[in-house]
């Protein structure tokens, strides 16, 4: 399969504790492997009448084969596959109208009203033919599993195909994979019991906290606060086992707060030194999505964010690639792959550095006030040239 390691990936868990022999067993038992994916393995509906869709596991390139090969699937470490999913939708109208020709022709030929059940009939006849002449549209997401870590990203951003997805994984695997919002993030790198004494930090003299019944709230400061480091300390973090990282924001930035505030969204060069993100924080509105460039060794990625999500949206990667020939295809597919899986870490070390920070009485003593005063400080000199 062919990889590509830019896009929108939603990120899930997997737990494999439950699953006899583990993550070993799922890479050395390639015909228990291919069995499952023969089981669920794309079918066509191309020429059914009663089928508006159909999910299911296909090669790169939307075929299905007579049989899957494990070994195919496997990426090094990382196991690769396609999900394929047809739906059959009729256009707007088209049963409406000729439901009330049908019936038009009947009236004609019988002369008396047509009774309900009929209508029914005449319905579902005119469904199937129709259904069965409509060429359906097809949609292809790339999905890539690292079992020893746990890890597991969809290429897919909209909700109905990882609702699919999820459910198509379930019945493959036997195994549930689990959404990762913020919330769930901070609690798998945090204790549960010190997550459970946080609420919200008041970053502007006069703000209000917000109360939720969940982390869920984490997001907006870890922006807040990696925005804050990359001003006053210049954006360089050292991760234990992943080094030296870079941090810098991007070309889009967007803030909100409570509903009826609005949110603010800045685009262009330098979003974070903009007159309305100043203006935007000392209102009390954190970040919602920032786009971010990550530099890790002769590695760059650009990722958005989400505060609710932690999510890999619109990913670029600018490395050094294998070079493509016949002999060495999949070694450029294993490095793209293991590349998305590098940026994964990446945003959970930084997320994780946050969190270690974040639980401390520092937190509140120390950095709290300095964000406070960075907040109006960066704000003041926007207000004067504002006056002029």
């Amino acid at each position: 399969m062919r990889v590509r390691a830019s896009g929108t990936f939603r990120r899930y868990s997997v737990d494999l504790r439950g699953h006899e022999g583990g993550a070993r067993r799922l890479r050395d038992d390639g015909e228990a492997m291919e069995k499952r994916l023969q089981q669920h393995r794309f079918r066509s509906i191309d020429a059914a009448g009663s089928e508006v869709s159909s999910v299911g596991w296909c090669r790169g390139d939307g075929t299905t084969p007579r049989g899957f090969v494990a070994e195919e699937q496997w990426l090094g470490k990382v196991f690769g596959a396609t999900l394929r999913i047809d739906t059959k939708k009729l256009p707007a109208g088209a049963l409406r109208v000729r439901r009330m020709e049908a019936e038009a022709a009947e009236r004609r030929e019988a002369g008396e009203r047509i009774p309900p059940a009929r209508r029914r009939e005449i319905v579902e006849k005119l469904e199937g033919e129709l259904m069965a002449r409509m060429v359906p549209s097809t949609a292809l997401y790339a999905a890539y599993w690292l079992p020893e870590r746990g890890q597991l990203l969809l290429n897919a951003s909209a909700d109905a195909a990882n609702v699919a997805f999820r459910a198509l994984f379930r019945e493959t695997f036997e195994l549930a994979p689990e959404p990762q919002p913020t919330a769930t993030l901070a609690e798998q790198l945090v204790s549960a019991k010190k997550l459970a004494d946080l609420v919200p930090a008041i970053f502007v003299d006069g703000g209000v906290v917000v109360m939720g019944d969940s982390a869920a709230f984490l997001g907006g400061e870890f922006l807040l606060w990696l925005w804050h480091w990359c001003e006053t300390e210049g954006g360089k973090f050292e991760l234990p086992e992943l080094g030296e990282v870079g941090v810098a924001f991007d070309s889009l930035l967007e803030l909100g707060g409570a509903e009826e505030g609005g949110k603010v969204i800045v685009r262009g060069d330098a979003p974070t030194r903009s007159t309305e993100a100043a203006s935007a924080l000392l209102a009390g509105r954190l970040p919602l999505r920032a786009r971010l460039a990550l530099a890790r060794g002769e590695k760059t990625f650009e990722v958005t964010l989400s505060a609710a999500s932690l999510d890999l949206e619109a990913v670029k990667v600018a490395a050094e690639a294998e070079e493509i020939t016949d002999e060495n295809l999949r070694a450029g597919d294993e490095q793209r792959a293991g590349w998305l899986f590098e940026l994964c870490d990446l945003v959970d070390g930084l997320f994780a550095a946050f969190l270690a920070l974040r639980v401390t009485p520092r937190f509140e003593e120390k950095v709290v006030p300095a964000m406070r005063d960075w907040i109006v400080a960066r704000a003041r000199p926007r207000a004067r040239a504002a006056t002029r």
